[in-house]
């Protein structure tokens, strides 16, 4: 091979190398952006929760709402439900929710939902649990979020 051959393959090597940086760089920059993007808006999701509060009974007692107050639009949301006798750490019962309803920034949704009813030894510390009402109830977990 002649010299000048050897210089291209060398600079040709050499831009290779750069594109392949410049793009893994690229990459991960989008990465890092949609996942500071993610948890900012995660982050600024208040969930609230009371039972039997603002008209929510019977069949519907639980009352939740939810407010985005980040900058993307959220498209659904899960959140795990604890409740504990006052004073008390230990959980009595658990509850589950997911709602798809669109929440457009610095929007707001509020809506009662039903519970699940308890069976004796299963999701409780004690056969004899107390009822949902006798219980305080705070969220636990935002399982996962998901905006657009």
């Amino acid at each position: 091979m002649t010299a000048p051959a050897r210089r291209w393959a060398r600079w040709g090597k050499v831009g290779l190398g750069i594109l392949l940086l410049g793009g893994t760089a690229a990459a991960a920059s989008g990465y890092y952006s949609y996942t500071q993007s993610y948890g900012y808006n995660l982050g600024r999701l208040d969930v609230q929760v009371a039972y039997g509060a603002n008209g929510c009974s019977g069949d519907y007692p639980m009352w939740m709402g939810i407010t985005n107050g980040g900058t993307r639009t959220l498209d659904d949301v899960s959140v795990f439900l604890v409740g504990k006798r006052a004073g008390y750490s230990s959980v009595e019962r658990r509850e589950d929710y997911q709602s798809d309803r669109i929440i457009e920034p610095g929007q707001s949704y509020e809506a009662c939902w039903s519970v699940t009813t308890p069976i004796p030894g299963v999701f409780q510390s004690s056969d004899r649990a107390p009822t949902h009402d006798a219980l305080e109830w705070e969220v636990s977990q935002v399982r996962w979020a998901r905006f657009r």
